[in-house]
């Protein structure tokens, strides 16, 4: 796992940033669907508006995976990592 808080990594693959990409019905929807079953949000830590995104990289430096995220809410499943990582 790695945590940048340079945002060197996040610029280099562009990930999304601004209100348009984190305001929308998707991010409505997950975020309806993630109160109902029961989590609540916490603190809000870094920046508001980032979106972010999952790297998949094997110990031989090669990208297995990669996912942008594309509304708040919006991540991979942990089964579709795992693979990914071998």
């Amino acid at each position: 796992m790695l945590t940048d808080p340079s945002l060197k990594t996040y610029k280099f693959l562009k990930f999304k940033s601004g209100l348009a990409d984190v305001i929308g019905i998707k991010s409505f929807t997950q975020s309806f669907s993630a109160l109902r079953a029961g989590f609540m949000p916490g603190s809000l830590q870094g920046h508001a508006l980032q979106l972010g995104g999952a790297v998949v990289i094997v110990p031989k430096g090669k990208i297995t995976y990669l996912f942008k995220s594309s509304a708040a809410g919006d991540h991979p499943s942990v089964e579709v990592l795992l693979t990914a990582a071998g």
